[in-house]
């Protein structure tokens, strides 16, 4: 295994995977600031497209409100090819990274799947938003047998106005034979009720702060109200 030397851990990686074991969550990873900037700098510059909308557009194509100049107002960005950024590419082979999902996992996986991706600042209402942006309702993904999930805020997310990631703590292990036999898709109020409040996090970080999550729990993003929110996610299987 390489390592990008990009990647800092503030705690033992046993105790990041016996955390995420019990909590589905483990934080503690840390992108330098280079790396960071890096990667922003190329979304900025690289185009991007949103599901069900034909036409790619650069984050600085957004006019006031957030519209284009089709006056369309997209809710999220997916930036186009980031494997093409160095720094990313190396990220996917990061001695750190791999050792977390090759021993979460229990075999060294062979395929990782890399987006990068902006949430979208908009005045829409939540019920609007969720209609079409699925991932600010609350789910669990469904990607095979087993997986993983690392997560980088590129940008900051110091408040719930930032859009920060969400989600239910232990709820990758937990859950009741209705949840697993309907929509992956649930509403917040079940939740709360099945698993308590106490249960329900939202995850704030600076730029560079990363988390490593098994993506079968409960989760999702909060849209940012004020400013675009980016986040780089690597998922190992």
């Amino acid at each position: 295994m390489t390592s990008s030397s990009f990647v800092t851990v503030a705690t033992s990686i046993p105790e990041m995977l016996e955390t995420v074991k019990i909590d589905g969550v483990a934080f503690g990873l840390n992108l330098d600031k280079h790396a960071t900037q890096k990667i922003y700098q190329f979304a900025i510059k690289n185009q991007c497209m949103e599901p069900n909308y034909p036409f790619p557009f650069l984050i600085d194509d957004l006019g006031e409100g957030g519209k284009l100049s089709t006056g369309h107002i997209p809710i999220r960005a997916l930036v186009k090819d980031p494997l093409d950024c160095l720094i990313i590419r190396e990220l996917a082979n990061d001695q750190i990274l791999l050792t977390l999902a090759q021993n979460y996992l229990g075999y060294f996986p062979n395929r990782i799947s890399c987006h990068l991706t902006w949430s979208l600042a908009t005045s829409l209402s939540s019920d609007q938003v969720e209609k079409c942006y699925p991932p600010a309702t609350f789910h669990y993904d469904i990607a095979g047998y087993n997986f993983a999930t690392a997560y980088f805020y590129i940008t900051p997310v110091v408040d719930v106005e930032s859009g920060p990631h969400a989600m239910f703590k232990g709820s990758h292990q937990k859950k009741a034979l209705k949840m697993l036999l309907r929509s992956a898709r649930h509403p917040v109020d079940d939740l709360y009720a099945y698993y308590g409040p106490d249960k329900m996090i939202e995850i704030l970080g600076d730029a560079g702060f990363g988390f490593f999550q098994d993506p079968s729990c409960f989760h999702r993003v909060r849209p940012p109200i004020h400013n675009n929110r980016l986040l780089l996610q690597l998922r190992y299987s």
